[in-house]
C-alpha cells in the first residue's frame, strides 16, 4: 500500500465522518484535499470521491434511521425523484464539459470556482439571521432535488452543504432531519451519477478501480463513525460545526484555486 493511497484512506474516514455528522457529505471535502495532494488526475477524484460519498451516505441513511431520526417517506421520494434526474444531467454536464474543455485544468478551475461561490452564498445564509419559507408543495421538493442533484454531481462534492441550507430555507426543516434529507439526495444522485458513468466507460475503463478496495471500507468506517456522532450531539452543535467546515472547505479551495491559475 502507498503512502499516496495511506492519505486517501485517512481523507476519506475523516471527509465522511464529518460529512455524516453534518449531512454535508464527504465530498466537499474529499475533493479539494485530493486536489491539494495533486496525486492523480482529474477523472479519478471525482470517481474517488464520488463512491465514497455513495458508500457513506448508504451506511449513513440506514443508521441514522434506525437511531430514531425521522423523515417522511414521501418527501424523500419525490426528493429522490428530483435528484436521480439532477445526477444524471450534473454527470452529462460534467462530461461534456470535460471533453470539449482545452484541458482538465479549466474543467477544475471551473468547478472550483462555483464551488467557492456556492460555498460563500451558504456561509452568508448561516450566518445572516432571516426568516425560512415553509414550502409543502411535492413540486417545490422535486425542483429541488432536481437542482441540487445536477450541482452535486455536476461538481463532484456530494453537494451536502448546499442540501442542508436549502432544505433549512426552503422549507422550514429542522436541522437533523435536512441532514437526513440531505444524504437521501446525496445517494440517489451519485447513485445515478456513477451508473451513468458505468456505461459510457464499459465498466469505468480507464479508471482506478483498484483502489476501490481500500476506498470503500474507508467510507464506510467514516459512515459508521458520523452516524454514532450525528446521534449524541444536539443541533447547534451540529449548525456550529456545519458552519466551521464550511468556512475551512472555502479556504482550502482558495488555496487550491491560488495553485491552479
Amino acid at each position: 500500500m502507498s503512502s499516496t493511497t495511506i492519505i486517501y484512506i485517512l481523507i476519506i474516514i475523516f471527509a465522511n465522518t464529518l460529512g455524516a455528522v453534518s449531512g454535508m457529505g464527504g465530498g466537499i471535502i474529499i475533493k479539494p484535499a485530493m486536489d491539494f495532494i495533486n496525486q492523480d488526475n482529474l477523472n479519478n477524484i471525482n470517481f474517488f470521491s464520488t463512491v465514497a460519498v455513495l458508500t457513506m451516505s448508504i451506511v449513513s441513511i440506514y443508521r441514522q434511521t434506525r437511531s430514531g431520526i425521522n423523515i417522511d417517506k414521501k418527501t424523500s421520494l419525490v426528493l429522490a425523484a428530483g435528484s436521480i434526474l439532477g445526477g444524471l444531467l450534473g454527470g452529462e454536464i460534467l462530461q461534456t464539459f470535460i471533453r470539449y474543455a482545452s484541458s482538465l485544468k479549466v474543467v477544475s478551475i471551473g468547478q472550483t470556482v462555483i464551488t467557492i461561490g456556492v460555498l460563500i452564498i451558504i456561509l452568508l445564509n448561516s450566518l445572516w439571521p432571516h426568516a425560512n419559507l415553509t414550502l409543502k408543495k411535492p413540486y417545490y421538493y422535486f425542483f429541488t432535488g432536481l437542482c441540487l442533484g445536477t450541482l452535486s454531481s455536476g461538481l463532484s462534492i456530494g453537494g451536502g452543504p448546499m442540501n442542508t441550507a436549502l432544505l433549512v430555507f426552503m422549507f422550514s426543516t429542522p436541522i437533523k432531519s435536512a441532514n437526513l434529507y440531505s444524504l437521501v439526495i446525496i445517494f440517489f444522485s451519485q447513485a445515478a451519477s456513477l451508473l451513468s458513468l458505468s456505461v459510457k466507460t464499459h465498466g469505468f475503463s480507464g479508471y482506478k478501480t483498484n483502489l476501490l478496495m481500500y476506498i470503500i471500507p474507508a467510507a464506510i468506517i467514516g459512515g459508521l463513525l458520523g452516524s454514532a456522532l450525528a446521534k449524541r450531539l444536539p443541533n447547534h452543535v451540529i449548525q456550529k460545526l456545519f458552519i466551521i467546515m464550511v468556512s475551512g472547505i472555502i479556504l482550502l479551495n482558495l488555496y487550491n484555486l491560488s495553485q491552479l491559475i
